[in-house]
């Protein structure tokens, strides 16, 4: 039983917006994909800022949910409509994608922090955006199976990428499985929850790949 309410709270919890603000939600979302950019450019100083990003939206967060309202701030202040029901009085998804992006720069080295921050950024926008205008078989957590196929080929396209300019150095084929392993945990994953188990099972796998 206690499951059973455990599921139904996530899902209530997973409203859909409209297209519209999905839009605008994923386009700050796509942001994030700055950091794995600054990392390959300017990697002495990624620790420095990655953490300096963290606490800049862990503060906004905060002010956020203590005065229940958007800092007045030029750009951040046009997240308003964005913000899912499940972050109006918990910390916003952005804020765990950025404490996570720091945790993984952290601990793993750059091949596995750039390839896993790519992915979580381009292909989980993908996966969203797509699924919700043109998905039809519904999976868990309002996520269908359409959203899972785009965010699969998106995430095989960046590593291609990513490999024609050799900044990663692991076979295709265990990049596959990455790939292939990514998206069937965010399909499995609650919404809320995805910027985070994303990026950490990409990195863990890669790492596993890595150290065979």
């Amino acid at each position: 039983m206690l499951k059973k309410d455990i599921l139904t709270s996530l899902m209530n919890n997973t409203r859909i917006l409209s297209y519209q603000n999905e839009v605008k939600r994923k386009k700050f979302h796509l942001m994030s994909s700055l950091l794995p950019i600054y990392y390959y450019f300017l990697p002495e100083s990624i620790i420095m800022f990655s953490l300096f990003l963290f606490l800049s939206v862990l503060s906004i967060d905060i002010y956020r949910m203590k005065f229940n309202k958007i800092p007045n701030i030029p750009f951040v202040k046009n997240i308003k409509n964005t913000i899912r029901p499940y972050e109006e009085n918990n910390f916003m998804s952005a804020t765990l994608l950025c404490f996570t992006a720091f945790v993984i720069i952290i601990i793993f080295e750059m091949q596995i922090a750039i390839t896993s921050l790519f992915i979580a950024s381009i292909s989980d926008t993908c996966a969203a955006l797509y699924g919700q205008k043109y998905g039809k078989i519904k999976l868990f957590y309002n996520k269908t199976l359409e959203g899972s196929y785009a965010f699969f080929i998106s995430s095989m396209s960046l590593i291609y990428i990513l490999l024609t300019f050799n900044v990663v150095d692991i076979d295709l084929t265990y990049l596959l499985i990455v790939s292939l392993t990514a998206t069937i945990v965010e399909s499995l994953t609650p919404t809320k929850l995805d910027n985070m188990s994303v990026p950490i099972c990409v990195s863990l796998s890669m790492f596993l790949f890595i150290n065979l």
